[in-house]
């Protein structure tokens, strides 16, 4: 048996490529000069060497049958004997398969399949209540008549106008609650959800604002004595215009101090021509419109129920302020379950946060501030125009730069609350509207 692999080791090596070899012996078959393929000489060899390895095999198996019928008799014998001495254990082993699949992992697959889908019931259960209480919040919003709140005379001595905050109070609340709802990402996807944000939510809502807006901006146009009593009804429409659009209160903010800065310079410009009146004028100037503006502040402060915090410091954190407001701090939003929608001193800090980023030549801390501030660059254009037209007003106000910077220190210095960290900047910021420094 030991010459049946003579010749044909080279088929046995492991390293042994089919391919290879077919492509070496039809090189070796064929001669590079002729232009076709010689396919029968290398197929007889390959027949020839098929038929030598069965002839060999043949013959192999002729002069030694008694060996082989000797091996294969053993190998019988081994396989019966491994057979009778490893069924005892399998049988064990398939036993104890069958009680570990009967008790354990049958019992765990079904239990998992059990939890998927008490899973998924969940959810759909879950997602049923959110467009159940959806659909609720919308129904509610519908109750209102939207239009009759647009075209609704306001008067706000009368209580129909206190009935009608009440009424934007309540209504901006289940705003809140719808927006909240569409937050979900799995209710948002419902298509009903989708239909009903675009045909009535966003209209509905924009149309509140734009009313709610209108009143903020009506109420701060009466004067301090007047406002003052109408704290609850400013606190609860700032509360609400945070709530529904935090930019437009933003925007609002920034109109209300322009406006209030803009007719306060008027006043003060009038004193240009006559500087004898120039400290009635200033006082009239902050027992006016700055109160209105300070209160305004300390309204946005409060509008978060229990807030104690105080005027947002520069750095966007919260300084104390030091002394109580004019009013109560523990004042609720004005609505009828008495909620609050908005952290104020949260929104005042994004204001001025936003503020600064536009104005970046000084770092406003308080809507007092900016107050003063937007008056000092319109005054001291105006002095600045008058004194280089000379004559007997440019004279005379060359002559008085001493005493209107000492009547906006003495007054401001009176009238600003102590309170106000920046109280010091804002007198310092007055003083160099007519001192001949550059104004921030």
């Amino acid at each position: 048996m030991t010459n049946l692999n003579q010749d044909f080791e080279e088929y046995l090596e492991e390293s042994f490529n089919y391919i290879q070899f077919s492509n070496s012996f039809l090189k070796a078959t064929n001669q590079s000069s002729k232009n076709t393929i010689d396919f029968k000489t290398p197929i007889k060899k390959i027949t020839y060497d098929l038929e030598e390895i069965e002839s060999r095999l043949e013959t192999c198996v002729k002069s030694n049958y008694q060996l082989l019928i000797s091996q294969l008799q053993e190998t019988d014998n081994n396989s019966q004997h491994l057979q009778k001495a490893l069924v005892p254990n399998l049988d064990y082993i398939e036993l104890s398969y069958n009680r570990l699949n009967n008790h354990v992992l049958g019992p765990y697959e079904r239990a998992t399949k059990l939890q998927l889908a008490l899973n998924k019931i969940h959810q759909t259960n879950t997602l049923l209540r959110s467009f159940l209480n959806f659909s609720s919040l919308i129904l509610q919003a519908q109750t209102f008549d939207i239009q009759k709140i647009l075209v609704q005379e306001i008067d706000f001595k009368k209580s129909a106008t206190h009935d009608l905050v009440l009424k934007i109070s309540n209504l901006t609340i289940v705003h809140q609650q719808i927006e909240l709802g569409l937050s979900s990402d799995d209710l948002s996807k419902i298509q009903l959800v989708q239909q009903a944000n675009t045909d009535f939510v966003s209209p509905q809502k924009l149309l509140l604002v734009k009313r709610v807006n209108e009143l903020v901006i009506k109420l701060m146009e009466l004067n301090y004595t007047q406002i003052s009593g109408l704290q609850e009804q400013l606190l609860s429409l700032i509360s609400s215009l945070y709530a529904l659009s935090p930019s437009q209160l933003f925007v609002t903010i920034d109109n209300i101090i322009k406006s209030k800065s803009s007719l306060s310079t008027q006043i003060l410009s009038k004193s240009i021509t006559s500087i004898k009146d120039f400290k009635s004028n200033l006082e009239s100037c902050t027992g006016s419109h700055m109160k209105t503006i300070i209160f305004f502040e300390n309204q946005i402060l409060k509008a978060c129920n229990g807030s104690d915090k105080g005027i947002a410091a520069s750095d966007g954190n919260l300084t104390s302020l030091g002394a109580p407001l004019s009013m109560s701090r523990s004042s609720k939003t004005f609505s009828s379950s008495g909620s609050t929608f908005m952290n104020s001193s949260n929104a005042l800090s994004k204001f001025l946060h936003y503020y600064n980023k536009a104005n970046t030549d000084v770092r406003a801390s308080t809507l007092l501030f900016i107050f003063w501030q937007q008056i000092a660059k319109m005054f001291q254009h105006e002095f600045e125009i008058n004194m280089k037209r000379g004559g007997p007003v440019g004279k005379t106000l060359v002559q008085s730069q001493s005493t209107i910077s000492n009547t906006f220190e003495k007054v401001l210095s009176q009238e600003v609350p102590d309170y106000y960290s920046d109280k010091g900047d804002i007198i310092a910021l007055m003083k160099s509207t007519v001192s001949g420094s550059k104004t921030v």
